[in-house]
């Protein structure tokens, strides 16, 4: 699979471009996350080896042909993948490899960062797809593509999606709060700075509900009820009190 990209003026939507193809060939690319940036916007993607893509072993043997024979029963492979692209949907950069060759990323999100960068936080299901244990992570991509990535370290830490939620309020050195499902039903909640995650702990008051959006010091969640949605606000600070 490719992803593609058009682009249209919200005045004139039966003028918009002819779709085009912004992944490399080689790549089998699948979830697409857009974030804006200074000029345009980030594009990631997680992408899969294409089926006889140059580079890729034939024939693998021994030890090598149980690992792959066992993480073709755990799910395919996935690397994160990033790229800047122009106010059109037009790639202007090389694409980025976020993560290793054999890394099994399932979900991630993606956000503008302070300065023109972005902000990746991922999981790396090492052994089967949604099985707890599998790394969570988070990196910055400065403007010129340098990544910097850092394991996040936490109690409690269960699989799910791993969301970047945008706080003004938390100043111009951190700007997003990370929303990480936790055992027994906890989200845990802490602060995205470029050095890592500061204080990702248990929030009592988030108990079996998702964090969906944040701002001015806010952070809207949502919580199951029936065929419902329970929606509401919580006021949020970087402090421990």
């Amino acid at each position: 699979s490719v992803v593609r990209m058009l682009s249209f003026r919200t005045e004139a939507w039966g003028e918009a471009s002819s779709p085009k193809i912004v992944t490399p060939d080689r790549d089998d690319a699948e979830a697409p996350l857009l974030a804006p940036r200074p000029g345009g916007y980030w594009l990631a993607w997680i992408a899969r080896a294409a089926a006889g893509a140059e580079g890729e072993s034939a024939a693998p043997s021994g030890e090598e042909a149980a690992e792959e024979g066992a993480r073709v029963l755990d799910g395919a492979s996935g690397r994160l993948r990033i790229a800047p692209l122009d106010e059109r949907g037009n790639v202007v950069g090389e694409p980025r490899f976020v993560t290793p060759a054999r890394s099994q990323v399932v979900v991630f999100d993606l956000a503008s960062a302070p300065g023109g960068g972005a902000r990746l936080s991922w999981r790396d299901e090492s052994r089967a797809p949604g099985a707890a244990g599998g790394p969570l992570s988070v990196a910055l991509v400065a403007p010129d593509g340098t990544i910097q990535e850092h394991v996040v370290e936490a109690a409690g830490l269960d699989a799910g999606f791993p969301a970047l939620l945008q706080d003004e309020s938390l100043g111009e050195n951190a700007g997003h709060w990370l929303a990480a499902y936790g055992t027994q039903g906890a989200t845990l909640l802490g602060v995205v700075t470029d050095t890592g995650v500061r204080e990702l702990r248990a929030e009592p008051a988030l108990l079996a509900k998702q964090a969906l959006a944040a701002g001015h010091g806010r952070i809207l969640v949502g919580q199951p009820r029936g065929v419902d949605l329970l929606l509401e606000t919580a006021v949020c600070s970087s402090e421990v009190p």
